[in-house]
């Protein structure tokens, strides 16, 4: 099995961990996107792991209103958190750029 195909398969996993996600969600929502390097940084929010961290930086992921935990972590990096606060029908937008572990 070859890189690219073990990358793709973390890929399609995923999407639908997001996708089942998604559909949980009923009533009020807002959206929020996430744009950051590097883009095979890891994504979690309220402590679950999402996707690749560019993955959510087009489209972004549904959530209900409300004050949302995010963090982003990457090999060799320093993580990053924050509080996201996401209001019914409207986009919420975080760009995070992860720092290299300082040797």
């Amino acid at each position: 099995m070859t890189w690219r195909l073990v990358l793709l398969l973390l890929a399609m996993s995923a999407c639908a961990c997001a996708s089942r996600q998604q559909r949980a969600i009923q009533g009020p929502t807002g959206t929020l996107r996430v744009c950051g390097r590097p883009l095979e940084g890891s994504l979690e929010i309220d402590e679950t792991h999402v996707g690749p961290l560019g993955m959510f930086c087009e489209k972004g992921v549904l959530l209900p209103p409300g004050t949302h935990r995010i963090v982003a972590t990457a090999p060799d990096y320093l993580p990053e958190y924050r509080l996201v606060e996401v209001e019914d029908g409207k986009v919420a937008t975080v760009e995070i750029e992860l720092r290299e572990v300082p040797l």
